[in-house]
C-alpha cells in the first residue's frame, strides 16, 4: 500500500467505508459513477459492508476529489483524516430518523381518516378524503425524502434503483386516488401509500442499523475503547486530546498501561510494548528511538514521545481490517446473490407493470392501478432484511459465549466445507515438557541448557512457556526483539546476544549450516556464530479433544494435520482420525496445502493464530482458538476461547442450520413477490390488501429470523 503523498506510483489503492447505501442499487450506482470519473482506474463497492476498493491516480485525483464526488453521489465516505467513521454514519441515522417520524406522524392521520369512511354507513363527506390527499403529501414528499434523494443519483448514474420503484409506484397510486377524488368516487387509496412507504422505510432504516453493526469492528474498537483520548504534546506541555482530532505529525506521550493508537516513530525514551492484537502472540519488544510502532500495540513499561505518521483509517491494522472484510465478502456469495437479484428483478418488475397496464382492459384510471400494484407488491424489501436479521442474532448469540464473529459471511460459506484443516500445538495438543535432541559441545551440562531455555522462554511468552509453570517472570534486564513465528534475539548484561527459535531463523542468524537432522519443528539455541542445543517439544492430546475429533467425524467432516513440528517417532492413537497428516511445514508450506485442497472445494483451517496467519488468509474459512491472556488474531472469521472448542460440533450445526434457514427465506421471499405479482397482474388484489399484506409477511419474517 502506497502512503500517502507517495510519487512513487501514481496509482494509489484505497479501502473506505461508504455511509447511505440503502441497496445494492445504490452501491452500483455509487460504483458506477466513481468508475466513469477522470482519474479513477477501478472501483467496487460492497454493499453488504459499505466498503470502497478505490485504485486511483494520485497525480490527478486527490482524496479529497474523492470525497467531494461520493457527496455529491448522496452519500458520505469515511474520511480518513478527520472522522473515524461515527459523523458519516450519524447524519445518515438521522435522516432516517427524520423521515420515519414525519411519515409515521402524517400516515398516522390519513389512516384514521380513511378508517373513519370505511366505517360509515353514509358516502365519505368530501372534505375527508380532502384531508387525507392533503396529509399525505408531506408523507409523499418529505418523509419520502431519501427515496427522492436516492432516485436522483441512480438517474444520473444510469441505475435503475429499488428507490424509483416505490416512488413509481405510490406516485401513481397518489394520483389514481386524487383523480378519484375529483370524480367523486371514494376508492382511494392514500392508506396504502402512507403505509407502503412508512413500512419500507423502516424496514430500510433497520436493514441500515443492522449492516451498520455487523460491519463495525466490535472487537477492534473494544481494544480501543479504554480511551478515546490521548496525550499529545504542545508548548512542551502534556495535553488530552480526542483520537479523532489527531493529525499526522503530532507528538504523543506513551506510557505503561497505553494502548498505541496510531503508527508511528518512537522519537525519544524506551518503551516495552505488547504485540499481542497483531502477531498473536503475547511477546515483549523493547523498542527505542526510531522503532516503528504500530497502533494496537501495548505499553507495558517505560515512557516516550511518539510521532503519528498514520492516523486512523491509514494505519496498518485498518488496511488489514479492510482487506479481511473485502476479502471475505467477494467469497460469499450472499453479495453476488443479491447483485444478481437486483440486475434482472427491477427491470423485469417494470415491464411487468407496464404491461399489466397496456393490456388491461379497463379504463385508464383501472391500468394506473394495477401499474402502481404491481410495483408495489414486487418490492423485495424481504431479501435484504431477513439474511441480516439472523447474522446479528447469532453474533449477538456468539458473543456471550466468547466467541467472535468476525465476518457474517460465515453463513454463506459453512455449508459447503467438508474438509478441516488442523493445526496441532496449542490447538489440539498442549506441552508438557521439552526434550534435548541436539547438543554443540558434550562438555555443556544439559540440565544448565534446560535452565537457560527456560529462563529465556521466561522472557518472551513464547508458546513453549506454556510448559514453563514454574518459571517466574525474570526481573533483569533481558532485551528482547522478536520476529513473529520465527524467533528472538534474547540480549542479557554482559553476555553475547542468545538466538532462539526456528532452525532456520537461528541458523541466518548464526551465518552457519543447519545442524543433521535439524528442521522447522523444535526449538533451537545458538549464540555468537554457534549452535548451543535443539529441543523437542513432548506433547500430550487437550482435554476432551477425542471426543470433539468423533463428534465432527460423525457429522461427516474429514481431517487434515498441518503441523510445524516434527514428526513423531511413534503415531498417537487421535492421529487415525484424519486422513492425511504433515509435519515440518512453514506458514508459507500451510498454505500451499490448503491451496491444493481448495481444488477439491472449500476447507476450513483451525488453529491458534501462532504462526498461521498465512493459513488463515489462505482458508475459505478461518477458525482461530485463543487462550484467555492472548488477544484473538486478527486474521480468523471465527474466533473461538480454548475453553469453548469443544462446542465446534454444536456451533457448525448451528452455523449450518441458519444457512438453510437463510436459502429459505430467500426462496420464500422471491415466491411470495412473484405470487404478488401474479395476483396483481390478474386483477385479484387490492392495493389496501397488498400492503397489509406486506406489512404482515414482513414482520412474520423478521420474528422468525429473531426467534431462531
Amino acid at each position: 500500500m502506497a502512503s500517502r503523498g507517495a510519487q512513487v506510483n501514481p496509482v494509489d489503492v484505497r479501502l473506505f467505508r461508504v455511509f447511505g447505501l440503502w441497496c445494492p442499487s445504490c452501491a452500483r450506482s455509487c460504483e458506477r459513477a466513481l468508475k466513469k470519473k477522470d482519474g479513477v482506474r477501478e472501483a467496487q463497492l460492497d454493499f453488504a459492508s459499505g466498503q470502497l476498493k478505490l485504485a486511483f491516480d494520485s497525480t490527478r485525483l486527490s482524496l479529497l476529489d474523492i470525497r467531494e464526488l461520493v457527496r455529491r453521489l448522496g452519500f458520505s465516505l469515511l474520511d480518513d483524516e478527520n472522522d473515524p467513521g461515527q459523523t458519516g454514519g450519524a447524519e445518515v441515522e438521522r435522516m432516517y430518523l427524520v423521515s420515519l417520524a414525519l411519515a409515521w406522524f402524517f400516515g398516522m392521520w390519513v389512516t384514521l381518516l380513511q378508517l373513519w369512511t370505511y366505517f360509515q354507513d353514509s358516502p365519505a363527506q368530501p372534505w375527508i378524503l380532502m384531508a387525507a390527499a392533503f396529509l399525505t403529501l408531506p408523507v409523499l414528499s418529505l418523509g419520502a425524502w431519501p427515496f427522492w434523494k436516492a432516485s436522483w443519483h441512480s438517474l444520473r448514474s444510469g441505475t435503475l434503483s429499488l428507490d424509483i420503484v416505490v416512488l413509481l409506484g405510490n406516485l401513481s397510486l397518489y394520483i389514481y386516488s386524487v383523480w378519484q377524488v375529483s370524480l367523486g368516487s371514494e376508492r382511494v387509496f392514500f392508506d396504502s401509500i402512507v403505509m407502503s412507504i412508512s413500512t419500507i422505510l423502516t424496514l430500510r432504516w433497520l436493514d441500515y442499523r443492522l449492516r451498520t453493526r455487523l460491519a463495525d469492528r466490535r472487537e477492534l474498537r473494544a481494544f480501543f475503547q479504554r480511551q478515546d483520548r490521548v496525550r499529545v504534546v504542545e508548548d512542551g506541555e502534556l495535553v488530552a486530546a480526542a483520537i479523532s482530532q489527531i493529525s499526522r505529525g503530532r507528538e504523543i506521550h506513551m506510557e505503561a498501561g497505553d494502548r498505541i493508537a496510531f503508527d508511528g516513530t518512537l522519537e525519544e525514551g524506551e518503551l516495552w510494548v505488547d504485540t499481542a492484537l497483531l502477531s498473536g502472540e503475547s511477546q515483549a519488544r523493547l523498542c527505542r528511538p526510531g522503532a516503528m510502532l504500530l497502533a494496537g500495540m501495548e505499553v507495558e513499561e517505560g515512557q516516550g514521545r511518539l510521532r503519528v505518521e498514520r492516523v486512523i483509517g491509514e494505519r496498518w491494522i485498518d488496511q488489514q481490517l479492510f482487506r479481511e472484510d473485502l476479502r471475505t465478502s467477494e467469497r460469499g456469495s450472499h453479495r453476488h446473490r443479491l447483485e444478481r437479484i437486483y440486475a434482472y428483478w427491477l427491470p423485469t418488475l417494470l415491464l411487468l407493470a407496464l404491461l399489466g397496464a397496456l393490456f388491461h382492459p379497463g379504463a385508464v384510471l383501472e391500468r394506473l392501478e394495477i401499474f402502481a400494484l404491481i410495483l408495489l407488491v414486487g418490492c423485495p424489501c424481504l431479501l435484504l432484511i431477513a439474511p441480516t436479521i439472523l447474522r446479528l442474532r447469532l453474533a449477538r448469540e456468539l458473543e456471550g459465549q466468547g466467541i467472535t464473529l468476525r465476518h457474517p459471511d460465515v453463513l454463506e460459506l459453512i455449508n459447503g466445507i467438508e474438509t478441516l484443516f488442523w493445526d496441532k500445538t496449542g490447538t489440539l495438543t498442549r506441552p508438557t515438557s521439552l526434550k534435548l535432541v541436539f547438543q554443540s559441545s558434550n562438555d555443556s551440562d544439559p540440565e544448565e541448557l534446560l535452565k537457560l531455555v527456560r529462563r529465556l522462554l521466561s522472557c518472551i511468552d513464547h508458546p513453549l512457556r506454556l510448559i514453563q509453570s514454574e518459571a517466574s517472570i525474570v526481573t533483569e534486564d533481558i532485551r528482547v526483539v522478536t520476529v513473529p513465528g520465527e524467533g528472538s534475539e534474547l540480549i542479557l548484561p554482559n553476555q553475547a546476544p542468545y538466538w532462539l527459535g526456528r532452525s532456520t531463523f537461528v541458523a541466518q542468524r548464526l551465518g552457519q549450516k543447519l545442524p543433521p537432522g535439524a528442521d522447522e519443528s523444535g526449538l533451537w539455541l545458538g549464540q555468537a556464530g554457534t549452535w548451543l542445543a535443539g529441543f523437542e517439544l513432548e506433547e500430550e492430546l487437550e482435554t476432551g479433544r477425542e471426543v470433539l475429533l468423533e463428534s465432527l467425524k460423525a457429522d461427516g467432516y474429514r481431517f487434515i494435520l498441518a503441523s510445524g513440528d516434527r514428526a513423531p517417532l511413534t503415531s498417537p492413537p487421535w492421529l487415525a482420525s484424519f486422513q492425511s497428516a504433515h509435519f515440518g511445514l512453514s506458514p508459507e508450506s500451510k498454505a500451499a496445502l490448503l491451496e491444493t485442497w481448495q481444488a477439491q472445494g472449500p476447507v476450513a483451517f483451525i488453529g491458534d493464530g501462532l504462526n498461521d496467519r498465512a493459513a488463515m488468509d489462505q482458508a475459505d474459512l478461518s477458525i482461530a482458538v485463543f487462550r484467555k491472556e492472548l488477544s484473538p488474531p486478527l486474521g480468523a472469521m471465527l474466533r473461538i476461547p480454548e475453553y469453548e472448542l469443544g462446542r465446534l460440533p454444536h456451533l457448525l450445526r448451528r452455523l449450518r442450520s441458519l444457512g438453510r434457514l437463510q436459502n429459505r427465506l430467500w426462496i420464500g421471499a422471491l415466491f411470495y413477490n412473484g405470487l404478488m405479482i401474479l395476483a396483481a397482474f390478474l386483477g385479484f388484489l387490492q392495493p389496501s390488501f397488498a400492503v397489509l399484506l406486506f406489512a404482515g409477511v414482513s414482520t412474520a419474517t423478521l420474528l422468525l429470523a429473531h426467534r431462531f
